[in-house]
């Protein structure tokens, strides 16, 4: 868990590595989910 928690205060900060982390253990769901906050959609608008 502390790893978890290391890499969402990366996200926060912007800090790139952090979504490497994410895609790398959780794959393609949490890659869509982190483009769609980034877009700033909400999901049934994309």
């Amino acid at each position: 868990m502390e790893n978890e928690a290391r890499a969402l205060a990366a996200l926060r900060r912007g800090d790139g590595g952090a979504i490497d982390f994410f895609v790398a253990r959780y794959g393609a769901y949490v890659a869509a989910i982190v483009n769609n906050m980034l877009s700033g959609l909400p999901p049934e608008d994309a």
